[in-house]
């Protein structure tokens, strides 16, 4: 009985990549203004089936062929697509490819594992647009306040915020550059499932412990609000039915306090968003200044460490890394 295959939960991620991956393929072969007729032979002269080349570049992946590229047709299309590896030539040579992937990944983290999703979640509040994100999510009042600024745009403006404050938080800690090592060190793509679970459950999940959790800082600060508006307004709404009931009884002593309610969210609503506007100035301007991404660095080489049958590898884009940590 044959094995069956591994497949990962994260499967919108993993149809992403390959999506993309064909992509980028059939953009370098229209770059170099070639036939998909003209990658069949490699630099040694032998040819290979042209019908496998088209489904590679058709995303067409079969039973016979779950993987899209066969490892035999990657040599072959690294020559003829005139990139410098294998590695770029299945993951690009850019890191925002990998952000691109890293956020999708993140966000189906949070769809379907909840157990990773409270502490994934936990970082990502301290970013002040995903604290709004949430805060949309749980808190009808803030939705409302939304709702009235926004009008019918307001679903893909939650979506937009969501992904703005994935992608925001994978640049600032580094996890891009992170990823996309990872991503490089799969031998091809028939260990892309256990590439992406192992990503996720050994390295993502480890990382997110090297960040600290504070109180004070904006997206903290922008979350605690919104909740405790959320309270206080309930709280107000009950005590404010309760005394309307003696207005009858002294209408000179009794003062009009119905638009508290509204004032107090027009103030916290305020308040957020200059705590926003305080926190992008911020990585605008101080976007390397960051401790915890020193720690997040120094785990990641244990782990590579641990993992590596050479300890003193040269990880490929640390130096990135370093660079924003010096």
């Amino acid at each position: 009985m044959a094995n069956k295959k591994y497949e990962s939960i994260y499967q919108n991620t993993i149809n992403f990549i390959y999506k993309s991956t064909v992509k980028r393929l059939n953009d370098k072969r229209d770059s170099l203004k070639k036939k998909t007729s003209d990658l069949i032979v490699d630099n040694s002269g032998t040819q290979y089936d042209l019908s496998m080349v088209s489904k590679i570049l058709n995303n067409k992946r079969t039973s016979n062929n779950p993987y899209l590229i066969p490892p035999a047709y990657t040599e072959l299309l690294a020559h003829q697509l005139e990139v410098d590896s294998v590695g770029e030539l299945l993951w690009g040579k850019s890191v925002d490819y990998a952000d691109d992937i890293l956020s999708m990944l993140i966000k189906e983290v949070l769809d379907k594992h909840p157990e990773h999703n409270k502490r994934l979640t936990q970082a990502l509040l301290e970013n002040v647009q995903y604290a709004k994100y949430s805060a949309v999510n749980n808190y009808s009042w803030y939705y409302d306040k939304l709702d009235t600024e926004l009008g019918d745009s307001v679903e893909d403006s939650l979506e937009e915020m969501q992904r703005f404050a994935i992608g925001k938080f994978c640049c600032l800690y580094g996890f891009d550059y992170i990823f996309l090592d990872h991503l490089i060190k799969n031998e091809g793509l028939s260990k892309l499932d256990k590439c992406i679970d192992a990503f996720v459950d050994d390295i993502l999940i480890s990382l997110l412990s090297n960040i600290s959790s504070d109180d004070t800082s904006f997206g903290r600060q922008a979350y605690n609000l919104l909740v405790g508006c959320e309270s206080q307004i309930n709280r107000f709404t009950e005590h404010y039915v309760s005394v309307t009931i003696d207005k009858e009884a002294d209408a000179s002593a009794y003062y009009d306090t119905s638009d508290i309610p509204d004032r107090l969210k027009d103030e916290c609503y305020s308040y957020v968003n200059l705590l926003e506007d305080a926190q992008n100035e911020m990585y605008d301007n101080l976007n390397v200044d960051l401790p915890d991404k020193k720690n997040i660095y120094q785990a990641y080489m244990k782990i590579v460490k641990e993992r590596s049958k050479n300890p003193n590898d040269k990880i490929s884009f640390i130096d990135e890394i370093e660079k924003c940590i010096d």
